[in-house]
């Protein structure tokens, strides 16, 4: 069986979420190309090294990515005794370096929420409960109950397709409490609909572009999760303790 095959069976039976898949589905289409057309007996570490190596134009996180799903796969065919042993196992990979994500000082946060135009109450809402892109997505206007947020639902994008689920994480399932000067900001309509787009959710395309605008006129360059990250040092700043804070976050762990 060749690695193609292999990779498109795999990727039928992996238990993973819709649009898990479907981002497998993607990088296994743009990047495995050079060497799908191996027979699984064929691939040796020598191989997967070199293509590995051969995408080194590509950004050390995305090179990442796309061999950790072959190795999965691949690791999988090993379980199944289709391989004796995984060639991708020893590959060597470039080092994510990651940038820190800056905290917003007061003054900044007030002129993006400011700049925010139509967005200020998600904008606020994700600051002021620290919610990620996919939670605050979710929020219902029944989610919200007198000043206690309840998360229990994501949004997440397979393809197309907008897709509402559970949240990141079982511990992703919490209740908030609203900031006072948050409440007043929230639109308020039928319990069932989404407080960000009505009866379906609001595009993160509309919302990252909002969040380009806003970071422009403000002259704030930082990235959505700067409002989460923010969020929790705030806490962090007035003594919260760090297990309360995690909580908070829906952290699978301290």
């Amino acid at each position: 069986m060749r690695l193609a095959e292999w990779l498109q069976q795999w990727l039928g039976r992996t238990q993973v979420r819709a649009n898990t898949r479907a981002s497998y589905g993607r990088a296994i289409c743009t990047y495995t190309e050079p060497i799908g057309s191996k027979r699984l007996s064929q691939l040796t570490p020598a191989i997967l090294q070199a293509w590995v190596d051969d995408m080194h134009r590509l950004s050390p996180r995305t090179v990442q990515y796309v061999h950790a799903i072959v190795r999965k796969a691949l690791n999988d065919a090993v379980l199944l005794e289709m391989l004796p042993r995984n060639p991708a196992a020893g590959t060597m990979l470039r080092s994510v370096q990651r940038k820190p994500v800056r905290v917003l000082t007061r003054t900044e946060a007030r002129a993006l929420l400011a700049a925010s135009g139509e967005h200020e109450a998600l904008f606020a809402l994700a600051l002021g409960c620290g919610l990620r892109m996919s939670e605050v997505l979710a929020v219902r206007h029944g989610s919200v109950q007198g000043t206690v947020l309840h998360v229990r639902e994501s949004v997440k994008r397979a393809g197309s397709e907008v897709l509402v689920g559970p949240p990141k994480t079982p511990r992703s399932r919490r209740d908030i409490p609203i900031p006072a000067h948050v409440l007043p900001l929230l639109p308020h309509g039928p319990s069932d609909w989404f407080m960000f787009g009505g009866e379906t959710p609001l595009s993160q395309w509309t919302v990252y572009s909002a969040w380009k605008r806003a970071t422009a006129e403000a002259d704030v360059q930082t990235k959505f999760h700067a409002l989460r990250h923010s969020y929790a040092s705030w806490l962090l700043e007035a003594s919260v303790p760090v297990h309360k804070v995690s909580r908070l976050l829906g952290h699978a762990s301290i």
